[in-house]
C-alpha cells in the first residue's frame, strides 16, 4: 500500500450520541415533519468491519449520511476521535470516503485511465508518475481488479464495478470508509468477494462502515460489529455471534439452523409481533467483541499535501475532453442538436410579431 506519511493519525473512532434527525416533508400548503432518527448512539472502532443493518426506511442512509456529513441538519453529537485527540468534521472529511449504492464511472474510460485521473487529482502534487503508477497497481492487485487494467469501465460485471469503486477511494489510503449497501445487486460470489475485500481493508486499522439489508451467513459471519436499526432506533450493536442470545433474554427464540441476520431482520420486521421499542431499551455495549490489531497489518498513514484547485480544474477538463473525443458519436449527435434546435425554433417565430 501507499509508503506516503501523515503524521499523529494512524486511526480514527467515530462516537455518536444520542443523535436525532428530523425531516419537514410539504404536503399542500402545509409542512409535516417526521422524525427519522430517535436518538441513537454508538461507537464505530477502528480496525473493525461494522455492518449497518435495518429493513428498507429504518433509517440505516440516514444515519450514514450524519455520520459522513452529508446530513448536517442533526440534533445530538458526533465525536471523530484519534488515538490522542478528537478532529473537527473539516479535519475528518479529509481523511474519510463516502463510496454510494450507484457507481459514477464514465463507461468509455478503461480502469487505467480512470485510475489514472483519480491518482492525479486526490495523490500528493510531489510524487512522480513512477510512484503514483506502482501506488494504483497495488491498490488494483489488493482487489484481484490487476488484470482489467485496459478494459473499459462499461464492460465491468457488476462486482468489479462495485470493487473498482472502492479502488479508486483507496488510491490515497483513506482511514474511514463508508459503503451505501455495497453487495446489493450482486449475486451471492460476488458479494462474498466484495465483503471479503472489506474485511481485509479493516484488518489494516481502517475504521469500515457499511450498510446491508439481508447478508448470507457467510458474509454475516465476516463482521466484527454490527449495529441493528429499527424504526430509528439502535435495537442492538455488538458481536453478530451474540445476536440469538441477545434477541433470547427478551423472549425471541431463534429457530434451530436459521440465519441469525434473517431472524433479525424478522424480527425488526415485526413478524413476532413489535419488540422494537423493547430491544433498544435494553442493548448496551457489554455485547460487543474486542478485536486485536495485527501490528504487522497496520496501515501506512498517508498524506493530504493534495493539488492546487487550479491544478484539478486542469485535469477535469482534460478528463471532460477526452470523454468527448472518446464518445465521438454522442459528441456529434449532441453538436447537432444544440446547433439546429434553435434554428429551427427561431425560424418559427421569424417574423411573428
Amino acid at each position: 500500500m501507499p509508503q506516503y506519511e501523515c503524521p499523529n493519525v494512524k486511526s480514527i473512532d467515530i462516537e455518536f450520541q444520542k443523535v436525532k434527525c428530523t425531516f419537514s416533508r410539504f404536503t399542500g400548503l402545509r409542512s409535516k415533519k417526521k422524525q427519522i432518527l430517535h436518538g441513537v448512539s454508538g461507537l464505530f472502532k477502528s480496525g473493525e468491519l461494522t455492518a449497518v443493518m435495518g429493513p428498507s426506511g429504518s433509517g440505516k442512509t440516514t444515519l450514514l449520511n450524519t455520520l459522513t456529513g452529508f446530513q448536517r441538519n442533526f440534533e445530538g453529537k458526533i465525536i471523530y476521535r484519534t488515538e490522542s485527540d478528537e478532529l473537527s468534521w473539516q479535519t475528518f472529511k479529509k481523511y474519510s470516503r463516502y463510496i454510494q449504492q450507484e457507481d459514477a464511472l464514465f463507461a468509455f474510460f478503461t480502469v487505467q485511465e480512470t485510475m489514472s485521473f483519480a491518482a492525479e487529482l486526490k495523490m500528493d502534487r510531489n510524487l512522480d508518475r513512477r510512484t503514483k503508477q506502482k501506488i494504483m497497481d497495488e491498490v488494483l492487485n489488493s482487489l484481484d481488479l490487476i488484470k482489467t487494467k485496459e478494459t473499459a469501465c462499461g464492460n465491468l460485471s457488476g462486482g468489479q464495478r462495485k470493487r473498482f469503486s472502492i479502488a479508486l477511494e483507496l488510491i490515497n489510503n483513506p482511514l474511514v470508509i463508508f459503503l451505501d449497501e455495497p453487495t446489493t445487486g450482486l449475486d451471492i460470489v460476488a458479494a462474498m468477494k466484495c465483503a471479503t475485500v472489506l474485511k481485509n481493508l479493516a484488518k489494516k486499522n481502517r475504521t469500515i462502515v457499511c450498510t446491508i439489508h439481508q447478508p448470507s451467513t457467510a458474509i454475516y459471519e465476516l463482521f466484527d460489529h454490527v449495529y441493528l436499526i429499527a424504526e430509528g432506533r439502535s435495537v442492538y450493536q455488538g458481536d453478530p455471534m451474540q445476536i440469538v442470545s441477545f434477541f433470547g433474554n427478551a423472549g425471541l427464540i431463534c429457530p434451530k439452523y436459521h440465519n441469525p441476520a434473517d431472524y433479525a431482520m424478522e424480527v425488526m420486521c415485526n413478524e413476532y409481533g413489535n419488540f422494537n421499542k423493547r430491544l433498544a431499551a435494553a442493548q448496551d455495549s457489554s455485547w460487543r467483541k474486542n478485536v486485536k490489531i495485527i501490528e504487522e497489518e497496520r496501515m501506512k498513514t498517508f498524506s493530504i499535501n493534495s493539488p492546487s484547485e487550479l491544478r484539478q480544474a486542469a485535469i477535469i477538463t482534460k478528463r471532460c475532453l477526452i470523454r468527448y473525443y472518446k464518445d465521438w458519436l454522442g459528441t456529434l449527435i449532441k453538436f447537432i442538436i444544440y446547433t439546429t434546435a434553435p434554428m429551427f425554433i427561431g425560424l418559427t417565430y421569424f417574423d411573428a410579431a
